[in-house]
């Protein structure tokens, strides 16, 4: 009997916990972050990308979302994080579109659900096959910079598509000098 209510407590704790992490509350943070983003140039300040080799300007999230952290990688990138939901790569020299969507579409372990694709921004959902996972939101953009291609995607951690709204917002601002 002691073990039927252990195995019996044990599955209810289970449950309420999966309920807790279920769906609905990701989707109310979500939806808060898009409304944040909904007019995202009211909340970004313009950095100047120069001290990192990169002649050119970009806006990202102000001081109000959290602490920007900007450093130059050992292999010439520049990785850029406001708070723990923006996180951007600009790679100069990089990759065209046409290239990382190949790569993307042959993906063995992921699916790929492209949002929005043109000349120059790749906007994807990205999910592991026949799973319940929930999926994950990048971008790839490209912009050019003296004559040569310069990539701006998300770095490789999972975002929101609101975040990722927002990081593509500031792509799109990014500016040669």
């Amino acid at each position: 009997m002691k073990k039927i209510i252990s195995i019996a407590v044990l599955g209810l704790s289970l449950f309420l916990t999966a309920c807790e992490n279920s769906s609905p509350s990701n989707e109310a943070e979500e939806s808060t972050e898009t409304v944040e983003t909904s007019t995202p140039a009211a909340n970004m300040e313009a950095i100047d990308l120069s001290e990192y080799d990169l002649p050119a300007t970009i806006s990202i999230p102000d001081a109000s979302k959290g602490k920007a952290e900007v450093i130059m990688t050992d292999w010439g990138s520049v990785e850029i994080r406001v708070g723990s939901r923006y996180g951007i790569e600009l790679v100069p020299f990089g990759m065209s579109v046409v290239d990382v969507k190949a790569e993307l579409e042959s993906d063995l372990v992921y699916e790929i659900n492209f949002l929005e694709a043109t000349d120059n921004l790749l906007f994807y959902e990205k999910q592991i096959k026949d799973s319940d996972i929930d999926p994950e939101y990048h971008f790839f953009y490209t912009a050019e910079m003296e004559g040569d291609i310069v990539e701006i995607k998300s770095l490789g951690e999972a975002y929101s598509k609101g975040a990722v709204e927002a990081m593509i917002a500031s792509a799109r601002s990014f500016e040669a000098k």
